[in-house]
């Protein structure tokens, strides 16, 4: 009885430790410095922050000069290494939001009512 004990804890720690080294952390999560480019004030920077949440993500976009949260975008969705959709509104324009990620890098744009611009940024470690 006591072997069999044993044996049954040995083989849950052993199916838990497989658990745990299978599983790898999210890749677009975490803390992204970004920089928008060809704006016509500058090429400011600033940070997004994107979480995993139960129905996809949450992407929170603050510039440097910002004193507020930030713009949370609305209805973000990441698909196959590309923030896909998502907006947010700023100084009376709709700006939308699109990329692609590759690795610990994004490249997007972001579009004020046709008017573009250039964004990337580089992800924390």
């Amino acid at each position: 009885m006591f072997q069999k004990t044993i044996i049954g804890l040995c083989l849950i720690a052993f199916a838990a430790g497989c658990a745990t080294t299978q599983s790898k952390p999210d890749p677009f999560a975490g803390i992204w410095d970004y920089e928008l480019h060809y704006l016509p004030q500058g090429e400011p920077l600033g940070i997004m922050t994107i979480q995993k949440t139960e129905d996809g993500y949450s992407v929170v976009m603050k510039g440097s000069n910002v004193t507020n949260d930030g713009n949370s975008l609305i209805d973000p969705a990441i698909e196959d290494n590309a923030l896909t959709s998502g907006h947010f509104f700023a100084q009376g324009y709709k700006i939308n939001v699109t990329g692609t990620f590759d690795g610990n890098e994004f490249e997007g744009m972001l579009d004020a009512e046709g008017n573009t611009f250039r964004m990337t940024a580089v992800k924390q470690e």
